[in-house]
């Protein structure tokens, strides 16, 4: 009875001793401008480009809407013979005795400016998010998702790792509107099974979109999951709160009642009732 009432006596002494100790040094030394490690936060340098980033993603998405909306009506104007177009100073890879060469070029320039304006898009809508994204955490702004630790945010490998997954999701994305493509025009060539516009060779096209659009698919997988490892690594190894925690024994005890791991202002050390009341 009287060894279990002095352990119980030393597990409560250890318990209360950091909080006293805390009580006794007064403020903190981590100052509201500074993360766990002191460094000044948020970095100037991270913050700026981060507002870079946005800017450019901006830019993008809207250049590569105004060319994919731009470029269809002005396009299906020229399919219709309403405008038309400046000539191509590249050969004419379509010809057709069928359609008119007006309409062959409208067609050809929607084509040409809804690519290059869903490529403006790819890259610029991830750049915006990961921008407007890592500017309010840096400014602690942000509402509706969990702020990033400071120490963590302070680190430029944690939001290259965040870019990165986005790039990911949207090559993910990317792959799989290709294969729902690679599916339509399998569909749209058996409609055309029996009809003079019939061309055996088409059935080549579906699978080769089928396949290029799963190679794509599954190379935004791994990218995203490539930036998630680097975020979770980057936050593994400078959050204090996630170090590896040691366990040391008390003198003339036989069980380790003590645990430390790496703080902002040093090692923390604080103790365990349950094991001392293990013996």
């Amino acid at each position: 009875m009287a060894r279990a009432s002095v352990s119980l006596l030393v597990a409560f002494s250890l318990l209360m001793a950091p909080a006293l100790a805390r009580a006794q040094a007064g403020p903190s030394l981590v100052q509201a401008g500074q993360d766990d490690l002191g460094r000044p936060f948020p970095n100037p340098e991270i913050l700026q480009q981060a507002r870079i980033q946005a800017g450019m993603g901006i830019g993008l998405t809207a250049a590569g809407g105004v060319l994919l909306f731009g470029g269809m009506m002005l396009g299906s104007a020229a399919a219709r013979g309403e405008l038309t177009l400046p000539p191509s100073p590249f050969p004419r890879l379509i010809q057709s005795e069928r359609i008119d060469d007006s309409s062959i070029d409208g067609f050809v320039f929607i084509g040409v400016t809804a690519g290059v304006g869903i490529l403006l898009a790819f890259i610029g809508v991830p750049l915006m998010s990961v921008g407007m994204f890592t500017t309010k955490q840096l400014l602690r702004t942000i509402k509706g998702a969990e702020k990033v630790p400071r120490t963590v945010a302070n680190e430029p490998l944690y939001w290259r790792g965040l870019q990165t997954q986005h790039f990911g999701q949207a090559t993910g994305i990317a792959g799989g509107a290709l294969l729902a493509f690679g599916i339509i025009a399998l569909v749209a060539v058996g409609a055309t099974v029996g009809t003079q516009v019939y061309d055996p060779v088409g059935w080549a096209v579906g699978p080769g979109i089928i396949a290029g659009g799963t190679a794509v698919l599954v190379l935004g997988i791994k990218t995203t999951q490539k930036g998630r490892a680097t975020q979770k690594a980057v936050w593994d190894d400078v959050d204090p709160r996630r170090q590896p925690v040691s366990l040391a024994p008390l003198p003339g005890l036989p069980l380790p009642i003590l645990a430390t791991r790496p703080g902002p202002l040093g090692t923390e050390t604080w103790g365990g009732v349950g094991w001392s009341l293990a013996f």
